[in-house]
């Protein structure tokens, strides 16, 4: 295997460049969203667009649609649609079953039965303090 020390020093400053890297990259994204806000022309979908040599600099507009309950309820409820549209939703409250287990209501053994349990790593390296 190739010297483990070396690997773990590239590895090290790799890193550490690819965190300068995405710093300065954010800060250019930044001034260049500012140009495309200021001087794109606004497209039919909402985002704007703004073209320099070869290049079309683009803040895409993004729409996320979400039904307001409130407002739907009054449309609904005219039409008497309202108790069609609504489902029960039946979830076990975790912090209850914890209480269950502090009470003593349930043994660690029966808990562990009905959980799932599942690991995850993160890899890292880190410089030891001279």
């Amino acid at each position: 295997m190739e010297n483990l020390y070396e690997k773990i020093v590239r590895f090290n400053e790799l890193k550490k460049e690819i965190e300068k890297l995405e710093l300065e990259k954010g800060a250019i994204r930044d001034s260049l969203m500012s140009v495309v806000d200021k001087n794109g022309l606004q497209i039919a979908s909402g985002s704007k667009v703004f073209k320099c040599d070869e290049f079309e600099l683009q803040n895409i507009a993004r729409t996320s649609i979400v039904i307001n309950e409130v407002k739907a309820k009054d449309t609904l409820s005219k039409k008497r649609l309202w108790s069609s549209v609504l489902v029960t939703i039946v979830k076990i409250d975790d912090k209850k079953v914890e209480d269950l287990l502090k009470e003593g209501k349930l043994s660690v053994e029966e808990y562990d039965k009905m959980t799932d349990k599942k690991i995850s790593y993160a890899f890292s390296v880190k410089v030891k303090p001279e």
